[in-house]
């Protein structure tokens, strides 16, 4: 068992240093593994030369809490500005990861340097709360800051299950020239969010911001009422948000948002599975505030999809960008009481471009509720065309609706209505 408490194991390129001036690994081998109170284990370079890694191997790692001056406990790897080296990957293999009240496992640059990359595996996972002032958010984070001339390394975590809990959070990001890092998750089912959690990938500068990819070979159930963002806000270009598994259950009002506040382009959102359930309170939205286009949602679903009561697909413009399309595969799909899958212009958006499109290719189509399927605008702008086509090379097209549900094509401004179009060989 080994305890760190306010204590540090540092791994360092100085400024002394010279090109080629390399340093080892920290590696750590334990049963046990505390680091709390402001203890931190890192891998930093602040001169010209590469830093090693940063290995923990142990069958429980808690990494708890910050130092009176408010530094967080933590594995860290950086490269410093001014700084020309990379460092290492922060990579921990355990049964068990918490990572509490402030607590961090980081790797950065703001110098001349690829950051490093987050890697963890284990069976349980834990990332929960901020510090006792509210200044630091425990979690995991790879990051490109101002002025750095590198790339982020991204964030790989394999477990069994994952929870991201009471404002903790997984983010990749970029301030600097470089792109951000990916977001690798793969977990055995479940994946929690909730009390204001959020997974996030987000690009506030030139470079592309980083992807998140879910993944679980089986079955993935997101729950609680956190968030996962893909985000620009200057001209860099967000990336995508990808969840794949053959059983996907999204519930308890999880967020999954992609959307652009600058000129560069939000991402896209695609959702592929056999049988995918969005339950109540859900939404899944792309859209646009600035002159950046929105993103397209994309989902495949090789059995069923379903939309509970007021679960939410919406891809939207609010001002200049043009608003992405919608495009839902599988053979059934059901909407439920006050579910819509919508594409809006809406009102004070100023692009020219017509709303987004929402093309559905399915062979039954059930909406029950008082919305259902639209586009519509609400700007000078014209709406977007929404398609219905059969599911493959199924011919058949069957179309049920009850208490009160539509498809529509609307305005209620100066620009036009969209056109529906509806093709259906056989029936």
């Amino acid at each position: 068992m080994v305890v760190f408490d306010g204590t540090f194991v540092v791994s360092q390129v100085l400024s002394a240093a010279e090109a080629g001036d390399n340093l080892g690994q920290v590696n750590i081998t334990t049963s046990s593994l505390t680091v709390i109170n402001g203890s931190q284990i890192s891998a930093s370079s602040f001169g010209k030369g590469n830093v090693g890694s940063v290995n923990i191997i142990a069958e429980d790692v808690v990494f708890d809490g910050v130092s009176p001056l408010g530094d967080s406990s933590g594995a860290f790897g950086q490269v410093v500005e001014g700084a020309e080296g990379s460092p290492g990957s922060v990579t921990i293999t355990t049964s068990s990861l918490a990572v509490t009240n402030g607590a961090q496992i980081s790797t950065n640059t703001s110098g001349q340097g690829d950051g490093g990359s987050v890697d963890i595996i284990a069976e349980d996972v834990v990332f929960d709360g901020v510090s006792p002032d509210g200044t630091a958010i425990s979690g995991a984070f790879s990051e490109v800051l101002l002025e750095a001339e590198g790339n982020g390394g991204g964030i790989s975590i394999t477990a069994g299950s994952l929870e991201v809990t009471n404002g903790a959070a997984i983010s990749s990001s970029t301030v600097g020239n470089g792109e951000a890092g990916n977001i690798f998750i793969t977990t055995d089912t479940q994946l929690t969010l909730n009390e204001n959690a959020q997974i996030s990938a987000f690009t506030e500068s030139s470079g592309t911001g980083g992807n998140i990819i879910l993944f679980a070979p089986e079955t993935l159930n997101i729950t609680g009422n956190g968030q996962i963002t893909v985000s620009s806000s200057d001209s860099g270009n967000a990336g995508i948000i990808e969840i794949i598994s053959p059983n996907i259950t999204l519930s308890d009002g999880i967020d999954i948002t992609a959307f652009t506040a600058g000129p560069g382009n939000a991402g896209n959102i695609n959702l592929e599975g056999d049988q995918i359930n969005i339950q109540p309170n859900t939404q899944i939205l792309a859209f646009t505030e600035t002159t950046g286009d929105g993103g397209n949602i994309t989902v495949k679903a090789t059995e069923i999809l379903n939309l509970e009561a007021e679960t939410q697909l919406s891809v939207e413009t609010n001002r200049g960008g043009k608003a992405g399309n919608i495009e839902i595969t599988t053979p059934q799909l059901t909407i439920g009481k006050d579910a819509q899958i919508s594409a809006t212009v809406n009102l004070g958006a100023t692009t020219t471009d017509p709303g987004g499109n929402i093309t559905i290719n399915t062979n039954e189509l059930n909406i029950s509720g008082e919305l259902g399927i639209f586009a519509e605008t609400e700007a000078t702008a014209d709406a977007g065309t929404l398609t219905l086509n059969p599911y493959k090379t199924d011919p058949n097209l069957e179309i049920t609706f009850t208490n009160n549900g539509f498809i529509s094509a609307s305005t209620s401004s100066t620009g036009n209505g969209g056109n529906i179009n509806l093709s259906a060989p056989e029936s």
